[in-house]
């Protein structure tokens, strides 16, 4: 009897130490160590085969994931949470609905949904994993940007300050600690406390030299910018700036390189600015704006056009203010039809 529950117990942990195998590679995104742990999985001796099958599945959900509508995405993960669930795989559960979350996120049209998502990976962590497990710490990060993009600051400010507050934070990977940081110091841009904010770029500017991601290295550049601004060295703030386009010109990344001209178009067009200067605003939103339509992003080149109308606007140009609002609402209109193309990281 006693043999029984040994190998019992045994294959148990299998299927655990599996599951959380999974959960670690999604975390860092490795999706070649994914596709091969799935060709793997008939090594291991199992007791029940759906659940081998679902693994397979959850794998290949993670890895399909940017060709998924919502809808498509919500049934699939519901599928995976009910075949873990059974087998009380918890931090794969969880993990699977913060997945769920994070392409809700994505879409920047189902935030309610993507709370919902974030509430359920919360509950499974206070009942069954702990509210300092990593995948909770994640979970209120993700949060913070639910609330971001809503507009409500304050609240996405508290969230990411308890995701900080979690013993999980200290041993979080150097990209989540950076990102965290750098996205803090923004919100206390935007709620005027300035004293938190250079305290969240210097911890931000520490994490990135272990992290090193050369595409957010962005996020730094315009912090640092935005905290010279605040300081009234309106000089200083376009020379960070001008740095961080000359980065990104040294990259293939140019995604950032339109992000640069755009936040230059929105410097020169700043009220306060005594740099301020309203053709050259309108230059630098062009060379963004060319830019995004060769990449055909959609979403952006509309946010481009709605600074464009909002400068013109300051500037009492009202012919352009109208001609470009005319454009932003045309395309506006395009990323409803759009909305599922949404790249989701």
């Amino acid at each position: 009897m006693s043999t029984k529950q040994e190998v019992k117990s045994e294959k148990q942990f299998n299927h655990k130490e599996i599951s959380l195998k999974i959960v670690e590679l999604i975390r860092i995104g490795n999706s070649s160590d994914l596709e091969q742990l799935s060709q793997q999985l008939d090594e291991h001796e199992w007791d029940s085969s759906k659940l081998k099958l679902e693994f397979r599945k959850f794998i290949d959900t993670f890895l399909q994931r940017k060709s998924f509508s919502p809808e498509e995405m919500q049934e699939r993960i519901e599928k995976h949470c009910k075949a873990f669930a059974k087998f009380r795989l918890h931090e794969i559960n969880a993990r699977a609905r913060l997945l769920l979350a994070s392409h809700y996120l994505a879409t920047y049209n189902h935030f309610s949904e993507c709370l919902q998502a974030l509430i359920a990976v919360e509950l499974i962590a206070q009942k069954f994993l702990g509210i300092h497990h990593m995948i909770h710490c994640e979970a209120l990060f993700t949060k913070g940007s639910v609330y971001y993009f809503q507009g409500d600051y304050v609240s996405s400010t508290q969230a990411m300050v308890q995701a900080q507050s979690l013993k999980s934070f200290a041993s979080a990977s150097a990209e989540l600690q950076f990102k965290s940081h750098v996205n803090l110091a923004r919100n206390y841009v935007l709620l005027n406390e300035f004293d938190n904010a250079k305290r969240h770029v210097d911890l931000a500017e520490k994490s990135y030299e272990q992290y090193q991601g050369i595409y957010d290295k962005a996020a730094l550049f315009i912090r640092k910018a935005d905290l010279l601004r605040i300081n009234n060295d309106w000089a200083g703030s376009l020379a960070i700036m001008q740095d961080g386009l000359e980065f990104y010109k040294n990259t293939q990344f140019k995604q950032r390189i339109a992000e640069f001209h755009k936040e230059i178009g929105e410097f020169f067009g700043r009220e306060n600015n005594p740099l301020k200067d309203y053709e050259a605003s309108i230059a630098a939103f062009m060379q963004a704006f060319d830019l995004a339509k060769e990449l055909d992003i959609i979403r952006f080149q509309a946010a481009i056009f709605n600074s464009m109308r909002k400068v013109a606007y300051r500037f009492v140009r009202w012919k352009d203010c109208s001609d470009v609002l005319v454009k932003y609402m045309e395309l506006e209109n395009q990323t409803h039809f759009l909305e599922t193309e949404v790249h989701i990281k």
